[in-house]
C-alpha cells in the first residue's frame, strides 16, 4: 500500500507539473491575478507533495507527457480561445479525478 500512495504521489505531482508548465507557457484568457493565483496554488501544492513521494524531481511519466502534449498543441489549433482553455481546465481536473477514485479503490 505505501507504495502504491508513493506511486500516486508521484503520477499527482507529474499531473501538478504539466499543469502549470501549460498555464504559465501559452496565452490564456483569464484575468493574470485569477491565473497567477491558480499557477502558484498550483507550484505550493506541488512542492508540499513532494516529500510524500521521495522521489527525484526529474521523473517523467510518457502518459502524461503525451496528454499535455496534445493538449498543448490542441491550444495552439485553436488559437487559445476561452472554450480550448475550459477543455483544457476540465480535463486536467478529470485526471486527478480518475486517479483519486483509483487510489481510493486500491486502498480498500
Amino acid at each position: 500500500m505505501v507504495k502504491m500512495v508513493k506511486h500516486d504521489t508521484v503520477l499527482i505531482t507529474e499531473i501538478m507539473n504539466k499543469t502549470a508548465w501549460i498555464y504559465v507557457k501559452k496565452e490564456h484568457p483569464f484575468p493574470y491575478d485569477s491565473a497567477m493565483k491558480f499557477i502558484n496554488g498550483v507550484v505550493n501544492a506541488r512542492i508540499k507533495l513532494h516529500p510524500c513521494g521521495n522521489h527525484p524531481s526529474r521523473i517523467s511519466h510518457d502518459p502524461v507527457t503525451k496528454c499535455f502534449n496534445k493538449m498543448d498543441t490542441f491550444l495552439t489549433m485553436k488559437a487559445n480561445s476561452r472554450c480550448a482553455w475550459e477543455i483544457v481546465h476540465a480535463t486536467t481536473r478529470e485526471m486527478l479525478q480518475r486517479l483519486e477514485r483509483c487510489s481510493l479503490g486500491s486502498r480498500r
